[in-house]
C-alpha cells in the first residue's frame, strides 16, 4: 500500500515537472522579442534571431514600432474656405448684378471685380409711413435720396470702399488748366467695409453689408434727416426685411426706427424703406447744353478753359435717354419714325383703382404724339 502510495506521488511529481517545464518554455518564447528589441536599441548594427538565421534589420523594417497614419485610418477632411463658408449651401443666395448671400440676419454682397469703378446710383423711397408722416405730406413713394456711387478696392487696408461720385467742372482735355481741374476737385469716401472673403481667382469680393441698410450706418440712406426729422435710427427696433438682387440692380427694403421728442411729447416713429442701387450704363449719355426758348429743369456746371477771363457755368438739362436702335440710326438720321433703344415706362401701381386706370393711362400714352415730332413712336408707355 505504501510502494502503490510512492509511485502515484512520483507520477504525480512528474506531471508537475513537465507542466513547470512548458510554462517556463512559454515565458522565454514572449520574452525572446523583448530581449532581441532590447539589443537593436543598444548595438548597431543589430543582430536578430528570426526563424533560426540571423539577419541585419532595423525595428522599422520589423514593423515594431511604426504607427499607422491617420490617413491609413480614415480620409482627411480638408477645410473650408472663408468664400465657400459665406456662399455655400447653408447660405440663402440670390443671383443678380450682385450676388446676395443672406445667413441668418447677416447679409453679404458679392460684387465682381469687374465692376469696380462703374457708376452707380442709389435710389431711396418711403414704401410704408406712419400717420404722423402722412398727415405732414409724406407719402408712401416719396423719392428723398439719390446718388451716384462707385466701389473701390483696396486691399493693403482689405477693404471695399464706397466712393460718392461727384461731377467735375468742364474742362477741355487739351487745355493746361484741365491738370489742375483734377487736382483741385475730389469726390469723397462715404462707406468702406471690411473684406469678408475672396473666391479662388479674386474675380468675387464679399462683404458683409448690414451696417447700411440697418440704420447704423446713414452713407447710403440717411431717411430721418433727408425728411427732416433730424435724428437717428434705433439700433435695436430697426432690421433689414429683405435685399433681393437682379440683372442690373440690388434692391434693400428696411424697417427703421427713430424716436421725435418735442416739448415733453415723445413720439416713436418707423418707418419702411427702400433703397436701389442701379448699374448706370457704361457709356454715359451725351450732355445737352440748356436754351432759354425752352423750358427745362437744369444743372449747372462750372467750366474752365486756358482762354477765359473768368469762371462761366454751363446749364445741361435733364431729360430722358431716348436713343434710336443702332439698327434704325440711319432711318431716324433720314426723319422717319423710329421706336427708341429704350422707352419711357410709367408703371401703374396695383392699388390704383380700376375705374380709373385706364384714364391715367390714356394721359400717359397721349404725350406720344409729341415724341413722335421728334422722331420717335411708342417712346412712352404706361403698363399696370
Amino acid at each position: 500500500m505504501v510502494f502503490i502510495n510512492i509511485r502515484q506521488r512520483e507520477r504525480v511529481n512528474g506531471v508537475i515537472v513537465a507542466l513547470k517545464l512548458e510554462f517556463e518554455l512559454m515565458k522565454l518564447k514572449t520574452i525572446l522579442p523583448v530581449v532581441a528589441v532590447a539589443g537593436v536599441l543598444m548595438c548597431e548594427p543589430a543582430v536578430l534571431l528570426h526563424a533560426g538565421t540571423s539577419d541585419f534589420a532595423s525595428p522599422e523594417a520589423m514593423g515594431w514600432f511604426r504607427k499607422k497614419k491617420k490617413s491609413e485610418t480614415k480620409d482627411s477632411v480638408q477645410s473650408k474656405s472663408d468664400y465657400e463658408k459665406l456662399t455655400g449651401s447653408d447660405a440663402i443666395a440670390r443671383k443678380g448684378m450682385f450676388n446676395v448671400y443672406q445667413k441668418k440676419s447677416d447679409y453679404y454682397f458679392e460684387v465682381p471685380a469687374r465692376l469696380l469703378g462703374r457708376d452707380m446710383l442709389v435710389v431711396n423711397k418711403l414704401q410704408r409711413v406712419p400717420s404722423e408722416l402722412n398727415e405732414a405730406g409724406v407719402n408712401r413713394g416719396t423719392n428723398y435720396e439719390n446718388q451716384m456711387v462707385r466701389f473701390e478696392l483696396d486691399k493693403a487696408a482689405n477693404k471695399l470702399l464706397v466712393r460718392q461720385s461727384r461731377p467735375l467742372p468742364l474742362a477741355p482735355d487739351e487745355d493746361a488748366i484741365r491738370q489742375s481741374v483734377l487736382d483741385n476737385y475730389i469726390s469723397p469716401l462715404i462707406a468702406g467695409f471690411k473684406i469678408e472673403a475672396f473666391n479662388n481667382d479674386s474675380t468675387m469680393i464679399v462683404v458683409k453689408v448690414n451696417d447700411i441698410y440697418d440704420g447704423t450706418e446713414t452713407s447710403i440712406n440717411n431717411v430721418f434727416t433727408n425728411i427732416n426729422l433730424g435724428t437717428s435710427a434705433i439700433k435695436n427696433l430697426s432690421r433689414i426685411l429683405s435685399i433681393k438682387a437682379f440683372e442690373n440692380n440690388v434692391v434693400a427694403t428696411s424697417e427703421l426706427t427713430t424716436k421725435v421728442t418735442e416739448g415733453t411729447t415723445t413720439v416713436f416713429v418707423t418707418v419702411e424703406v427702400s433703397s436701389s442701387l442701379l448699374l448706370l450704363p457704361e457709356k454715359p449719355m451725351m450732355g445737352r447744353l440748356d436754351s432759354p426758348r425752352v423750358g427745362y429743369f437744369t444743372n449747372p456746371l462750372l467750366n474752365y478753359s486756358d482762354g477765359q477771363q473768368r469762371v462761366d457755368k454751363k446749364p445741361f438739362i435733364t431729360r430722358w435717354r431716348l436713343e434710336p436702335k443702332p439698327e434704325d440710326r440711319e432711318r431716324y438720321l433720314r426723319g422717319e419714325l423710329v421706336e427708341p433703344a429704350k422707352p419711357i415706362v410709367f408703371y401703374i401701381e396695383n392699388s390704383t383703382p380700376s375705374r380709373w386706370r385706364k384714364y391715367i393711362k390714356q394721359g400717359i400714352e397721349d404725350w406720344q404724339a409729341a415724341f413722335e415730332r421728334a422722331g420717335f413712336k411708342n417712346a412712352i408707355v404706361a403698363r399696370e
